[in-house]
C-alpha cells in the first residue's frame, strides 16, 4: 500500500510523535509511506521520506493545489490526516481526486462544534479515535459510533537507557538524591499545571524529602514558573524546559503524574508505564483507559489538588505498593505498544480498500 500522511503542525507534541511512529512502522512493514509536513516544523527534521508543504490556512487554495500535486505524483491508496487543520484541505482534495480513501485521527476529547458544515461529519472521512472517551464524545456530537474506529496511540519501551547521560542529569537536576515526582507535558492550559503545583505545595507542607520535576515547555511556561515562585515549595521544583532525552529523564523519577483537565489519551503516561513508573493522574478524557486505579496508580478528580497530594503521600510512604504498581504498569504498557498501533492501522487501511 501507499500511504500519504498530512500534518500541518510545526511543534513536537503527541500527535506529531504518533504520526512519526506510524510512518516509520508502515515502512518497516513494507509499505510506501510519505509524510507531508511543514518545512519549518519538527517532523521534517525527524522523519525520512518527507514532502515539505507550508500551511497558511485550512481554506488556502494554494495549499490544496500543492497537496493535489503531491497526490497525483505519489498516487496513494490512503491519505491520512493527522491534525485538525489538515483535514479540510484533505477533504477538498478527496472531492477533486477520488482515487484514495481518506482517514483522519481525532486526538482531543472535546465536543465537535455545532455548525452547518462540520468537517468531521463529511462522508469522505473515515474517522479514528485514539480512546473510547473520544469515540463517545464524537458519537454524542452526532456521528454514529460504528463509523468511528478505535485505535489506541502507542509507545514502545526504549531499547536502552543511556546510563551515563542519566547519571549526568541526576547530578544536575537532583544532586541531593531526593525522591522525584515528575511529569512530561506541554505547558498549556489543558495540562492544568496550577493544580499540579498546588498539589505539590500541599505535599511539601507535610514533607520536604521530595522534588517535583516538570519536563517540557510551551506557551504558559513563563506564567507557570511565575506562579511557582509564589509557593512555599518553590525551592523543591526543578523546571527542565524542553528535554529530548525522555527515557533518561524518566529514569530519574519515582512517581509519574498527569493533572490534565482534558486529555485524549496521553502517551506520556504510556512512556511512564514503559519506564515502570506508578502514575497519579486525573480522570480526564482517556486517562482512565490507561491508568488502572489502585493497580498501576491512583486516579483523582480533575482539579482536586488535595486528593492528588494524598495520593503522592500514600505512594511515598509505601515503597512496597510503589514497587507493585511499577511492575503492574510495565505489564499494562504492552497493551499500548507502537507496533500494535501500526498493525491496527494497517488492518483499517486494508479493510477500507476492499
Amino acid at each position: 500500500m501507499r500511504i500519504l500522511h498530512v500534518d500541518t503542525g510545526k511543534e513536537w507534541r503527541g500527535g506529531q510523535r504518533q504520526a512519526l511512529f506510524l510512518h516509520n512502522g508502515l515502512t518497516a512493514h513494507g509499505h510506501e509511506s510519505l509524510m507531508v509536513c511543514s518545512p519549518e516544523g519538527e517532523l521534517i527534521k525527524r522523519a525520512e521520506n518527507t514532502e515539505p508543504l507550508s500551511f497558511r490556512s485550512e481554506a488556502d487554495p494554494a495549499y490544496i493545489l500543492r497537496l493535489l500535486s503531491v497526490i497525483k505524483r505519489f498516487r496513494p491508496d490512503i491519505v491520512h490526516s493527522h491534525d485538525s487543520h489538515s483535514l479540510t484541505p484533505c477533504i477538498a482534495a478527496s472531492w477533486l481526486n477520488s482515487s484514495f480513501k481518506l482517514v483522519h485521527t481525532r486526538r482531543v476529547d472535546f465536543p465537535l462544534k455545532k455548525k452547518l458544515f462540520n468537517k468531521y461529519r463529511s462522508s469522505r472521512v473515515n474517522l479514528v479515535a485514539i480512546s473510547r472517551a473520544i469515540q463517545s464524545i464524537m458519537a454524542s456530537s452526532g456521528i454514529p459510533k460504528e463509523k468511528i474506529s478505535l485505535i489506541y496511540s502507542g509507545s514502545d519501551k526504549p531499547n536502552a537507557v543511556d546510563t551515563v547521560l542519566a547519571a549526568e542529569l541526576r547530578a544536575r537536576l537532583n544532586p541531593q538524591g531526593k525522591t522525584v515526582i515528575g511529569t512530561v507535558a506541554n505547558f498549556s492550559d489543558h495540562k492544568d499545571y496550577p493544580t499540579l503545583l498546588r498539589a505539590f505545595d500541599g505535599l511539601y507542607a507535610q514533607r520536604q524529602d521530595v522534588i517535583l520535576l516538570p519536563v517540557g515547555d510551551g506557551p504558559m511556561f513563563g506564567e507557570i514558573k511565575a506562579y511557582a515562585d509564589t509557593l512555599k515549595c518553590r525551592e523543591n521544583i526543578v523546571f527542565t524546559g524542553f528535554c529530548a532525552n525522555i527515557p533518561e529523564i524518566l529514569s530519574l523519577m519515582d512517581i509519574f503524574t498527569m493533572t490534565s483537565k482534558t486529555e485524549g489519551l496521553c502517551t506520556s503516561i504510556i512512556d511512564a508505564m514503559n519506564a515502570s513508573l506508578p502514575t497519579v493522574a486525573t480522570r480526564a478524557g482517556g486517562i482512565p483507559e490507561l491508568v488502572s486505579d489502585g493497580e498501576t496508580g491512583f486516579l483523582c478528580d480533575v482539579g482536586d489538588d488535595a486528593a492528588l497530594a494524598a495520593a503522592y503521600g500514600r505512594l511515598l510512604d509505601d515503597e512496597a505498593l510503589r514497587s507493585t504498581m511499577a511492575e503492574n504498569s510495565l505489564r499494562r504498557a504492552y497493551d499500548f505498544s507502537a507496533e500494535k498501533m501500526v498493525l491496527s492501522y494497517i488492518d483499517l487501511y486494508k479493510n477500507l480498500l476492499k
